[in-house]
């Protein structure tokens, strides 16, 4: 019993993470109701419910700018309440506004957690799934190799193309991978 408290099983972390998940939802809800919510994050959040939603490029972009600017304020009115403020609650309610995007990002990741958790726990139980597993990875991995660039065509070359591709002893021989970029 002991040793199943100090080496938790996947299992145990599952029940974690989906706890976790409902509690910055709740939280998130919370500073919906009590009108704290960003307003980039208010139609993420019914979103967020799903099981593998994930944000658009823009939308990031978005959360990011705002969460910045949260942070800014939130870091602002803190130091002027250590300095002797009296607005301790416009402090708290900007640090809250705050702690919404990182609920946020933590929500919109535990599905990645969650699925190497399941892969994990695959690897432990499923022992055929091991032995290819562990077949795989005893391959021997390809050596990468490198790209010029080409400055006068202003884009990236076909990595395909065998000239474009420049071998790691070549490059050692340049002086290093200074203005190359690395391949698969």
């Amino acid at each position: 019993m002991r040793a199943k408290l100090y080496f938790n099983s996947n299992d145990d972390r599952m029940r974690s993470i989906e706890v976790a998940k409902k509690l910055f939802l709740s939280y998130l809800g919370l500073c919906e109701h009590y009108e704290l919510l960003p307003a980039v994050i208010k139609p993420i959040l019914e979103k967020l419910n799903k099981e593998n939603y994930k944000p658009s490029r823009e939308e990031k972009v978005q959360m990011y700018r705002a969460s910045k600017i949260a942070e800014d304020e939130a870091t602002n009115l803190d130091a002027k309440w250590k300095q002797g403020s009296k607005n301790k609650r416009d402090a708290f309610k900007s640090l809250m506004i705050f702690k919404c995007f990182g609920a946020e990002t933590d929500v919109e990741m535990i599905p990645q957690e969650m699925e190497m958790l399941k892969f994990r726990n695959k690897l432990e139980t499923d022992t055929e799934f091991k032995k290819q597993y562990d077949a795989e990875m005893a391959k021997p991995r390809p050596k990468p190799y490198f790209y010029k660039l080409d400055d006068t065509k202003g884009n990236i070359p076909d990595p395909n193309d065998p000239k474009n591709q420049v071998r790691t002893a070549d490059l050692k021989a340049q002086g290093g991978p200074h203005g190359h970029i690395c391949g698969p």
